[in-house]
C-alpha cells in the first residue's frame, strides 16, 4: 500500500512539472541539460514551490520522478549528489546511515538556486 502511495506523490510531482508556469524554462535549463544536481533538486524544487514544501522526497522517489520525466537519475546518484555537491541546498530529516531512508527537503538557499537555473539573469 506504502508504494502505492508513493508512485501517486510521484506522479503529483511529475505532472506538476508537466504543467506549471515554468514547464518550458525547466524543460530548456534543466531536463535538456546534463546537470545532475539539478536534475536531482527539480522535483524538491516542485514541493517547495507547489506543494509548500510538505513532503520530503527520498533519492527513491527523485529517481521514479526523474525517470518518468525522461531525464533519469539513479537512485545511487541522487543519492550520493544529496549528500556531496547538493548537502548545501537540501535539509535531511535524520542522519544518513547505509540501508535508511532519507527524506529531504529543499532549503532556502537551494530554492534561490534552483530560481537562478531556471530564469538565469539576462547578459548584457
Amino acid at each position: 500500500m506504502a508504494a502505492e502511495s508513493e508512485r501517486v506523490e510521484a506522479s503529483t510531482i511529475v505532472n506538476l512539472i508537466k504543467t506549471c508556469d515554468e514547464a518550458e524554462a525547466i524543460e530548456k535549463h534543466i531536463l535538456d541539460h546534463d546537470s545532475l544536481v539539478d536534475r536531482t533538486l527539480l522535483p524538491l524544487y516542485i514541493v517547495y514551490g507547489y506543494l509548500e514544501n510538505g513532503v520530503g522526497l527520498t533519492s527513491g522517489d527523485i529517481h521514479r520522478i526523474t525517470r518518468d520525466l525522461g531525464s533519469p537519475v539513479r537512485q545511487s546518484h541522487a543519492s550520493t549528489t544529496l549528500s556531496t555537491t547538493a548537502a548545501r541546498y537540501v535539509i535531511g530529516d535524520k542522519v544518513r546511515q547505509k540501508g535508511v531512508a532519507v527524506r529531504y527537503k529543499l532549503s532556502r538557499r537551494g530554492h534561490e538556486y534552483m530560481k537562478s537555473v531556471i530564469a538565469p539573469a539576462p547578459t548584457t
